[in-house]
């Protein structure tokens, strides 16, 4: 999904949100705390040509007033040239939460501080900024530590992820919130992959689909193994259905078909099939009966691993489970499923909490 910029003034937008034209004055602070969180996402100015003055002219009092001679007009065309995206405002977003403690003045200072001068109007008046904002170097750097993390979290070793995010901020400039914001879009990623996430670090959705395709290549790389790519995808489809708008779409004939290699795990037939006569067509999850039989005319259950294979989990009994299709899609997908881990441990013995390699 992309956006052009539409022209706005500050009278108009002040009135688009139930307010008078008196408070243009506050609707041009707003767009200058927008503009300045646009810096740090390293966005171009989307609030500096999309709201204006009456007139229709860009706001002579706006901060690149203290641009130098040339640079005021570079900002302003790269701003005008620029199709603004889903990432883009997901990356503001993000940086409005850094900045959620200033105000519109208070907040460029702390833009200033933290990007040099030149270094920031160079990166203001160039069309090449990166969409979100953050380099693949900061991005595989993230999930490195967050794999990190989480291995020594399922090794049951002490960690402190205070110390990781001040490691990572100390090393790309940035604060801590904003590597903390970023682990919870890894999480968010890997619930879409449908594996587990490191706790205390909720999935949070505000992530565009092409950084999350590229968080998700990235965590495949870190762990050595391929699989097929589906977090883009499935970002793109909610940021369909947000729309207030949907019409039927004509889709696709012949989708086109590409291909890909997966890492794939040798499993033990003989554990799936005790696991499955143990659990005697009853889900071992919820309780309830199998919902259908399948072709061969035996109860449907799926055998899921607890500690999924994917984390190091073993091929064994003692971490395996028959489960009704709707529980082993909530275990891999679900927003409870967690707890239903939990649950399983507690109430089928033969389960064993491991400790991956």
């Amino acid at each position: 999904m992309t956006y052009r910029t539409g022209l706005l003034t500050y009278q108009s937008a002040a009135q688009k949100l139930g307010r008078t034209i008196d408070h243009a004055r506050a609707i041009a602070q707003v767009c200058d705390l927008l503009d300045a969180a646009a810096a740090l996402a390293k966005v171009p100015l989307l609030a500096l040509v999309a709201v204006r003055v009456s007139s229709g002219e860009i706001n002579p009092k706006a901060w690149v007033k203290d641009a130098p001679a040339g640079v005021k007009e570079a900002i302003v065309n790269c701003s005008l040239g620029h199709t603004f995206t889903e990432d883009d405002f997901t990356a503001i977003e993000n940086s409005l939460n850094e900045l959620k403690d200033y105000g519109n003045r208070a907040a460029w200072v702390e833009v200033k501080r933290r990007i040099p001068g030149d270094q920031l109007f160079k990166q203001l008046s160039s069309q090449s900024a990166n969409a979100e904002g953050w380099s693949k170097e900061e991005l595989l750097a993230s999930v490195e530590a967050y794999v990190e993390m989480q291995r020594k979290e399922r090794g049951g070793q002490p960690f402190t992820k205070k110390r990781y995010y001040e490691n990572l901020a100390a090393t790309f400039g940035r604060t801590e919130k904003a590597f903390e914001y970023r682990m919870q879009n890894i999480s968010y990623v890997l619930s879409l992959m449908g594996r587990d996430w490191l706790p205390g670090l909720k999935p949070a959705k505000n992530v565009g689909s092409r950084t999350a395709a590229i968080i998700e290549a990235l965590i495949t790389q870190v762990e050595g193994r391929k699989s097929i790519p589906v977090a883009e995808f499935e970002i793109k489809v909610q940021e369909e259905s947000q729309k207030p708008h949907l019409p039927r779409p004509k889709g696709n004939r012949s989708p086109q078909a590409t291909s890909s290699e997966v890492t794939q795990f040798l499993r033990d037939a003989s554990v799936k099939a005790w696991v499955l006569r143990q659990a005697n067509g009853k889900c071992e999850c919820c309780e309830m009966a199998a919902p259908f039989n399948g072709s061969n005319g035996i109860p449907y259950l799926e055998v899921h691993h607890v500690l999924q294979l994917a984390d190091n989990g073993s091929d064994t009994v003692s971490n395996a489970i028959a489960l009704c299709p709707n529980c082993h899609r909530e275990l891999h997908y679900g927003a409870n499923s967690k707890n239903l881990v939990a649950h399983l441990y507690e109430h089928v013995s033969r389960l064993v909490r491991e400790q991956p390699n």
